[in-house]
C-alpha cells in the first residue's frame, strides 16, 4: 500500500513540474504589451485610454458623450 502511495506521489510531482515548465516556456515567448497612455475625464475624473476619450472643441477630454454634453 505504501509503495502505491509513493508511486502516485511521484507521478503527481512529475506532472506538476512538467506543467510549470510548459507555463514558463509559454510566458517567456510572449512579448510584453506596450504601455497605454491614459487621460482623465474633465467632468468625472475617471482615467481611460487616450484612444477611447472624446475630445471637445475646446480641447477638454471626456469619457462619454453624455459628459461632454453636460459639461459643455
Amino acid at each position: 500500500m505504501l509503495r502505491l502511495v509513493l508511486i502516485l506521489l511521484a507521478v503527481w510531482i512529475a506532472l506538476v513540474l512538467i506543467r510549470d515548465a510548459r507555463r514558463r516556456r509559454r510566458l517567456r515567448g510572449t512579448p510584453p504589451s506596450p504601455p497605454v497612455m491614459t487621460v482623465q475625464c474633465a467632468r468625472c475624473g475617471i482615467h481611460l485610454p487616450a484612444d477611447r476619450a472624446l475630445q471637445h472643441s475646446d480641447g477638454r477630454l471626456y469619457c462619454s458623450l453624455e459628459h461632454a454634453r453636460d459639461d459643455g
